[in-house]
């Protein structure tokens, strides 16, 4: 990880441990257990949620955060690395569903690029601005993975709305949206991660991300934890996405996120 996107997280960091320290958690974080996103808190604006699909869990940082803003959502966590994988079940969080699984487009395998960082692992190869701006790209293993569609996992599942889909896929978003087409019509907000420029070879960029979901009725509301890069220009960011209210037979409330 480079110098300057070290201190850039510092207070995030210092942030993440106050939040785990008030929960009870920060001597199991100090000894390596993962840390909620606590950047994204501010999605409590969504209101309630009865449905939470984490694609992309990781070691489970964003499932800890939904456990805590989402109280009484069922959450599906969507993991294909293996040593991840099982981290993210240690949490045993309740109402939690795991499944070791890669999500595109398609169903069959894939081999996937596990890096240094490995919540920066991707099915796609990491690309020269991915190294340049977060220094995590070094591939350090290479893992046969499973792939499916969402819409062939979730038929398995009743979706219960509201739904919230968070999608940190590592330069695959748009892939698993294709793969995605029947759920999103029972989707009420979409966070996901999206691109400025182009991170891991043959990425969507965010503008690809965004006509994809508009053209599903779905609009941009938000977006948050923007990098930049030394001039100033955006790198990555955080993009929400919500139902209109006129389309959520749900009746969802949104609040402005602040």
């Amino acid at each position: 990880m480079s110098l300057r996107h070290s201190i850039r997280v510092l207070p995030l960091r210092v942030k993440k441990l106050w939040f785990e320290a008030r929960r009870g958690r920060l001597l199991a974080v100090l000894q390596g257990a993962p840390a909620s996103s606590v950047e994204h808190r501010w999605l409590s604006a969504l209101g309630s949620m009865s449905l939470v699909i984490d694609v992309g869990a990781n070691r489970g940082q964003f499932a800890l955060l939904a456990r805590h803003v989402f109280a009484d959502a069922a959450i599906v966590s969507f993991e294909p690395l293996a040593r991840p994988c099982r981290a993210l079940r240690e949490l045993k969080l309740d109402n939690h569903e795991v499944r070791q699984l890669a999500l595109s487009d398609r169903a069959g395998t894939a081999d996937m690029y596990v890096t240094r960082a490995d919540d920066s692992s991707s099915i796609l190869r990491p690309g020269r601005l991915q190294h340049k701006h977060f220094g995590n790209a070094h591939t350090t293993a290479v893992e046969q993975v499973t792939v499916t569609t969402l819409d062939h996992e979730m038929a398995t599942l009743i979706t219960e709305r509201p739904c919230l889909l968070k999608i940190d896929v590592q330069g695959l978003e748009l892939d698993v949206l294709r793969g995605a087409e029947q759920l999103l019509a029972a989707v009420d907000a979409v966070f996901v991660e999206c691109s400025f420029v182009e991170l891991y070879e043959g990425q969507a960029l965010i503008s690809e991300v965004a006509s994809f979901l508009i053209e599903r009725g779905l609009t941009l509301r938000s977006l948050s934890g923007m990098a930049l890069d030394e001039s100033g220009l955006a790198i990555q960011a955080d993009a929400l996405f919500v139902r209109e209210a006129d389309d959520r037979s749900s009746g969802m409330a949104l609040a402005r996120p602040t």
